[in-house]
């Protein structure tokens, strides 16, 4: 699915870039809801501008790329617990989770999995501007 593709790339790129502290996670959380602190990162980064445009390009509008960028950093959270801040580690966790998406998104919490329906069906199905389902 297009969307999961998009939340990857978000999610590799985030993990890249990313700090192991408790600081570091915050600042990038924080990154990821803010319209301005993105906007700062996308400018820095040729990778991140190409992710933003993949976001940008599958939401359809700036409160569903406002979502995916907030489950992202919600979903970056679990996966920096889980890896006990090891950014290999978290590598490690997104490379499985491609592999294997159904089990990746059980660890998420019951908010996650609902936010994560509810912004596939507001997403337009390419080619109809209609929304999806995830």
């Amino acid at each position: 699915m297009q969307f999961k593709g998009v939340l990857w790339g978000v999610l590799f790129f985030v993990v890249a870039s990313a700090g192991a502290d408790e600081k570091a996670l915050q600042n990038t959380q924080d990154m990821l809801r803010d319209q301005q602190g993105r906007a700062a990162e996308i400018q820095r980064s040729e990778r991140a501008r190409q992710v933003d445009q993949g976001v940008r390009n599958l939401a359809g509008s700036q409160q569903n790329t406002d979502d995916i960028y907030g489950l992202a950093a919600d979903v970056f959270a679990n996966i920096t617990k889980e890896a006990g801040g090891d950014p290999e580690k978290m590598q490690k966790l997104l490379n499985e989770a491609q592999k294997n998406p159904a089990a990746f998104a059980e660890k998420w919490t019951p908010e996650q999995k609902a936010k994560l329906k509810d912004i596939g069906t507001k997403i337009p199905t390419p080619g109809s501007g209609s929304p999806s389902n995830p």
